[in-house]
């Protein structure tokens, strides 16, 4: 059930005749020719760029990577968060702002940052440049870069806020990717998912699927629960869902 139709149409109305001027293109293609020059362009959103909608984009990604570590010593029962010479893949890594506080804290060289889009990678990259440059991060688009990064074998991947964002027709192409990364024995990908009891679009691109089907499309990983799952209650009227972090490891 979709909970704005009209709006939804309008959307993929402009979606496949977009697709009839670039015939082969993907969704996410369609998202970084369309919406990505209007992050640079300034244009305030609530997790990309530097003109964000309700926070300061120098701090906004602080919480995010506190739950990381905070997840990863519930799994691991350790208690100092994430060692500084593991590997990390932030997976659709955006303008780094997670990412920005991740490599702070991992030594040189182990931080790796994908995305879809190559502008966003450097606009990130451009506002954290410092940064950038101290820690030396791998960073690209999963078209140029997912291949050094399958062989820099990362112990964890993050997720956050980009499975609900995934076209359905990208799905296997996303999990894919995933557990492409995630091939040494031990490695986990911390999955920040909307849960619903059935697959339901509920916004113009956001997607949210029982917890069956996560557990399903990550197969052969096996499910870790935790105890910090939940995060918050999603309401779009008339749906409540749950937005989660799913933790997934290879055997």
């Amino acid at each position: 059930m979709d909970q704005n139709p009209s709006d939804d149409a309008r959307f993929d109305a402009k979606y496949q005749a977009w697709l009839k001027d670039n015939p082969g293109k993907r969704f996410s293609e369609y998202f970084d020719a369309v919406h990505v020059p209007k992050i640079g362009q300034g244009v305030a959103h609530n997790s990309l760029g530097q003109n964000l909608k309700n926070a300061d984009w120098r701090d906004m990604g602080k919480a995010p990577f506190t739950l990381i570590n905070r997840i990863h010593d519930a799994v691991t029962g350790g208690t100092e968060g994430l060692p500084q010479d593991m590997t990390i893949c932030d997976f659709g890594c955006g303008t780094l702002r997670v990412g920005a506080h991740i490599m702070a804290h991992l030594a040189p060289g182990r931080y790796i940052g994908l995305d879809i889009s190559q502008a966003l990678v450097d606009n990130g990259s451009a506002a954290w440049a410092d940064r950038v440059a101290e820690r030396q991060p791998l960073l690209g688009t999963f078209d140029t870069t997912l291949d050094a990064a399958i062989a820099a074998a990362p112990d964890l991947v993050f997720a956050f806020n980009v499975a609900c964002h995934i076209h359905p027709d990208e799905e296997k192409v996303f999990f894919d990717r995933i557990k492409s990364l995630l091939h040494k024995p031990g490695a986990r990908v911390f999955l920040h998912v909307i849960e619903n009891e059935k697959t339901l679009r509920y916004q113009e691109s956001g997607w949210a699927h029982p917890r069956a089907y996560y557990i399903a499309q990550m197969h052969p990983l096996k499910l870790r629960p935790h105890p910090l799952e939940f995060l918050k209650t999603v309401e779009k009227p008339p749906h409540k869902m749950a937005a989660t972090v799913l933790v997934f490891e290879r055997a």
